[in-house]
């Protein structure tokens, strides 16, 4: 039994990847004001960047919702190439109704982040 479990234990160690991608400091929840943050619901500034999605890399904006094609730069300089769709019934076609955009990110700190020339601070949740 030891060594049915020590197989499965070894097997599992082999699987898994030795550690988790680092996740790059824009990824998360941003928006203009605090109180931004806390609404849910509505047309507001509430950005979220998940390099790691279930769809892949997403930038999600209030109707707005853009797959990351590309992402250049370096330090707390980045620009992401985004594909853009208005409705989530698009995003989620192989060929959905889209544009093409980009999006310019500058950090300014773990809590503050330009996108496009506008502050955003970091929703915590």
């Amino acid at each position: 039994m030891k060594q049915a479990s020590r197989a499965v234990l070894l097997a599992l160690l082999l699987v898994l990847p030795a550690h988790a991608a680092p996740r790059a400091d824009y990824e998360g929840i941003w928006a203009q004001t605090k109180a931004e943050c806390e609404d849910d619901e509505g047309p507001n500034s509430r950005t979220l960047i998940d390099m790691a999605g279930k769809a892949g890399p997403l930038f999600d904006q209030y109707e707005n919702h853009c797959r990351i094609e590309k992402v250049t730069g370096s330090g707390g300089t980045h620009e992401l190439k985004l594909r853009c769709f208005e409705f989530w019934e698009e995003f989620r076609k192989k060929n959905g109704e889209s544009r093409r955009t980009t999006a310019r990110l500058v950090q300014n700190g773990a809590q503050s982040l330009r996108i496009d020339g506008k502050t955003y601070v970091r929703c915590l949740r």
